[in-house]
């Protein structure tokens, strides 16, 4: 075998390794872990390491039997590439000898955060090798295919998709009327993140292939464009925006006419996708939305003591989210108001709502047992959709039908005051960004160089923020400010830097228009929208999307790098790569 065909042959059995983690890292199961000593290991971790180690294995044997290898290698360790990610790894690491009793929370994310880097230093040593890029293109278009796929699946299967998607998150992702797309990701911001990281890779494949090779990139673009609108993120809309943009810079010459006119393309469908939504347009603050129902009751609710009685209920839909649908069916709750209190969760009756969307209207009957004793007393109906709100919770004032048990009579009033708000549920305090903020500046000036230890503003910001509001799972919603609280001054530089190496790399591909690698593009301005993203939310600590973003990440840099070099080196001397 030649040294060519023996180079392509590793390259391209690391770059499957990778793949494979592409692909099948988002499919991070909750519940399935492998405990190492204090460690508990998910599928997507254990894949991860496999596939770094695997990397770095291959490496050291082809540097070995290939001496051009080793020395593009040892060109790109001269560079500030692997010093600052390795700083990177290294603060969050050593970061448990200051966090206190926390300490081994902090390791544990330090290496994870290592991890991470690893993965990123394996691409980086790999890029510019014959064929490893185009291998890591088919397994990102095979991420895309897979994920589109459960998308579809989740909108048009509703409730009967949940005992899948239960393996890999708690509960749908819901904003009171809106499902959000989440498919296997923990949130819809996650999810948006992770397209943001994917829809470079369809733009410039759909671009760059001609005749049918093609229309598959270009229908995973579609999707992307699909999936990141019934995100409903905001943010992942001016990413998308940014990297379309991005990209449409860098068709300046007239050979890539067909780039241009598709992120530019792109550009409107993903605005056309997030405004052709009225729901996304609530969101935005372009129209109002929100529920709103009507209750008539169709008869009187009197009798014996202890005769059952039944009312038919007219519920009308007159707000603009719907009552009940496959994807969160509504229940109808009626349970009799105490004299005193509030009623017991145990008391209430549900029944089950047929698909009510707005403008329509559904009779159910209920039935009411009335007491023993005689006496008057109220009824109060309400409407459940299941996980996500009551409606009394967002300010729908419930129904209410007085019942009299025995000879007594009444013309009207009930035993609830007026003056009482009558909700069957409360919501639960929800913080904004500006809370998480606040409490993230609160703890940089406790503790202003080095920060209080990787992973603990989620521990610590509780004691800034009322004790409803405090959730152990929340970040900072910002990668600056969590980066703040965490790791100080020191973190906010390493944070800089190799934030940095990565707007240099990119300002360099898209100087060289598309004579520089598509492949680096693809990966670096995906990873540049995750960052603009990341401004205003946290995902690095989420394994989903740490082992996606850090391998397309090196291998960003590394096709940079080789870019770079080829463009100096004058024509016929040697090339890196």
């Amino acid at each position: 075998m030649s040294d060519r065909a023996a180079r392509y042959e590793k390259a391209t059995g690391a770059a499957t390794a990778v793949g494979a983690l592409l692909l099948l890292g988002p499919l991070e199961a909750r519940d399935w872990t492998i405990s190492l000593g204090p460690l508990a290991l998910t599928f997507s971790e254990m894949l991860a390491a496999v596939a770094a180690f695997a990397g770095f294995v291959v490496l050291a044997m082809a540097t070995r039997e290939h001496p051009a290898l080793a020395d593009r290698l040892r060109r790109r360790l001269r560079g500030p590439v692997v010093p600052v990610l390795v700083g990177w790894a290294a603060i969050h690491l050593i970061s448990a000898a200051w966090s206190g009793p926390d300490a081994l929370d902090a390791l544990k994310f330090g290496l994870r955060t290592a991890g991470g880097v690893a993965l990123a230093l394996s691409t980086y040593a790999w890029a510019g090798e014959r064929g490893f890029a185009e291998r890591i293109e088919r397994f990102v278009f095979a991420a895309i295919a897979l994920v589109f796929a459960i998308a579809v699946l989740e909108r048009t299967g509703g409730q009967a998709m949940e005992p899948f998607l239960g393996v890999f998150r708690a509960e749908p992702t819901w904003m009171l009327g809106e499902q959000r797309l989440s498919t296997v990701f923990y949130h819809a911001n996650t999810m948006a993140a992770w397209v943001e990281l994917m829809l470079p890779w369809a733009l410039l494949g759909a671009a760059h292939r001609s005749g049918k090779r093609r229309l598959w990139p270009a229908l995973l673009l579609l999707g992307c464009i699909w999936m990141l609108g019934l995100t409903y993120s905001r943010a992942g809309l001016a990413a998308a925006i940014l990297a379309s943009g991005a990209l449409w810079l860098s068709a300046a010459t007239p050979r890539w006419r067909s780039l241009r006119w598709l992120a530019a393309g792109t550009m409107v469908l993903v605005a056309a996708s997030y405004l052709a939504n009225p729901d996304m347009r609530a969101r935005l603050g372009l129209e109002e939305r929100g529920y709103d129902v009507s209750y008539a009751f169709q008869g009187r609710c009197a009798g014996d003591p202890g005769e059952r009685v039944r009312v038919p209920v007219v519920i009308h839909n007159v707000g603009q989210w719907p009552l009940s649908n496959r994807q969160a069916p509504g229940q109808l709750a009626h349970v009799v108001w105490p004299e005193e209190g509030r009623p017991d969760k145990t008391a209430f009756h549900y029944q089950q709502l047929p698909e009510v969307g707005p403008g329509e209207a559904v009779t159910l009957t209920i039935a009411i047992d009335l007491p023993e004793d005689e006496g008057a007393f109220d009824v109060i109906v309400d409407i459940r959709r299941k996980n996500v709100i009551w409606l009394s919770a967002v300010g729908v004032e419930p129904g209410r039908l007085h019942c009299v048990a025995g000879e007594m009579q009444s013309d009207g009033g009930g035993t609830v005051d007026d003056d009482e708000t009558i909700r069957l549920q409360g919501r639960p305090l929800e913080l904004e960004r500006r809370h998480y903020w606040q409490a993230a500046l609160r703890l940089l000036a406790e503790r202003p160089v080095f920060g209080h230890g990787a992973d603990r503003f989620r521990m610590l910001y509780r004691q800034f923020v009322p004790p409803r509001g405090w959730d152990g799972r929340a970040r900072a919603h910002s990668i600056v400010v969590e980066t703040a609280a965490d790791l100080g001054a020191l973190g906010l530089l390493a944070l800089g830097l190799w934030v940095g190496v990565l707007l240099a790399a990119v300002y360099g591909l898209l100087r060289q228009g598309r004579a520089g690698s598509r492949f680096g593009l693809a990966a670096l301005v995906g990873c540049s929208a995750f960052l603009a993203h990341s401004l205003v939310d946290y995902f690095l600590a989420y394994t989903q999307i740490l082992v996606v973003f850090w391998p397309l990440l090196g291998l960003g840099l590394g096709l940079a790098e080789t870019a770079r070099r080829s463009h100096e080196t004058p024509s016929g001397g040697p090339r890196d790569g």
